[in-house]
């Protein structure tokens, strides 16, 4: 039996997780004017490296949450935490786009095990209803790394230069995974963590339940906007109101933090009203996301964030409440393959969009188009979130 105490140490260091995650991926879009205009690449180019980032996150996905299935999270998380220090170190050495590419896909490879690993965590070592209020605390450690990544990566490259920045923020989640080997193995956590799952469930799949397909066809609405807010957001700003590389971190820090309370609010809402209520939340929730189609409009750089931080504190609700219901509808044997699902439909909407939002900016010279259609992708992922309907809890009748 887990103290509640080390319950709390466990998914709090899953939270840590997602923080180091983004914290990693994050740095190279705060740091994307000067590593442009280094490695000379258009905005087009420069969508590639998201592409190419999420593509890779999407091929390997499926197989990260198979492994985390039937091997156990406790390794598995320190395993993939370890490459992904070392492969973010390593683009201080990218010379050009090919490299830049590569990089960036060995990346999304090494973070594949991060969402559906900190997932695991939760639904192990927390009771069912405290799931949403974890899961809504797992997504507030990823925003928490992009906001870190705003003040760590700007720091570092004012001080260090660019490339020492990446090998900075590199070491940052190698300290996690020696806390994490620490604290994993300590007491009962094995028992809990490393538990071998078994597999009966795989013949059926998880697109035939209805928990799982809601929570996927509700990140593939909302993951438009996603893409915008971890890529885009900085050039963003610099190109449509003037800001300096300096001043990115004053004009975004409110963001993470919007998202963050968007998903713990609403996450324990969740938690304490109930199965009823979810509806009511997630139509709210959306209704808040639909504020980023208003975002080119916005005068000046700070009417911009206010907007954005509506959308965002949306987003993150959204989001944790239809994987809560993912995460609740499988049995054990399934919950890393289940976030992993849910990650994997985030992962493709970022390799759709990205490129697609590089390609409109250089045609258009306006961010109208990208963000009109992400306001579309949102309405149309919550509908379909609705019409699935809510799957019964596994067991039941």
């Amino acid at each position: 039996m887990l103290p509640p105490l080390h319950r709390r140490a466990l998914v709090g260091m899953g939270s840590l997780a997602m923080a180091m995650s983004f914290l990693e991926r994050q740095t190279l879009a705060v740091l994307a004017p000067t590593v442009c205009l280094a490695l000379g690449l258009s905005n087009a180019q420069y969508g590639w490296t998201g592409s190419a980032f999420a593509l890779a996150h999407l091929a390997a996905i499926p197989l990260a949450g198979v492994f985390l299935d039937k091997a156990g999270v406790r390794r598995g998380l320190f395993l993939a935490v370890l490459l992904w220090s070392f492969t973010s170190a390593a683009h201080g050495l990218a010379v050009g786009l090919g490299s830049l590419l590569a990089l960036r896909a060995l990346l999304g490879i090494a973070e594949s095990p991060g969402f559906p690993g900190a997932a695991h965590v939760v639904r192990s070592v927390l009771a069912p209803q405290q799931v949403a209020r974890g899961i809504g605390f797992v997504l507030a450690g990823s925003t928490a790394g992009a906001l870190a990544a705003l003040f760590v990566g700007v720091a570092l490259e004012a001080r260090f230069g660019w490339r020492w920045a990446f090998t900075g923020v590199g070491a940052v989640s190698f300290a996690w995974a020696i806390a994490w080997s620490a604290i994993s193995s300590t007491g009962a956590a094995p028992a809990h963590l490393d538990r071998p799952a078994e597999i009966a469930s795989a013949a059926t799949p998880l697109l035939a339940n209805r928990g799982v397909l809601r929570a996927v066809l509700l990140t593939c609405g909302v993951s438009p906007l996603l893409a915008f807010a971890n890529l885009w957001w900085p050039k963003f700003l610099v190109t449509r109101h003037g800001v300096p590389q300096a001043s990115i971190p004053a004009y975004s820090f409110l963001l993470p933090l919007a998202y963050d309370a968007g998903a713990i609010a609403l996450g324990d809402l969740a938690a304490r009203l109930g199965p009823k209520r979810e509806p009511a939340l997630l139509l709210a929730a959306c209704g808040l996301a639909l504020a980023c189609a208003g975002l080119p409009f916005a005068g000046t750089a700070w009417f911009a964030v206010s907007v954005a931080a509506a959308a965002w504190f949306g987003v993150g609700g959204a989001f944790a409440v239809s994987t809560a219901g993912a995460l609740a509808a499988v049995d054990r044997s399934a919950i890393a393959r289940a976030g992993a699902m849910v990650a994997t439909a985030n992962a493709l909407g970022s390799v759709l969009w990205n490129p697609l939002i590089g390609w409109s900016i250089d045609r258009t010279g306006s961010y109208i188009p990208a963000l009109a259609g992400a306001a579309v992708a949102i309405a149309a992922g919550a509908a379909g979130w609705l019409v699935v309907g809510r799957a019964p809890a596994p067991g039941a009748a």
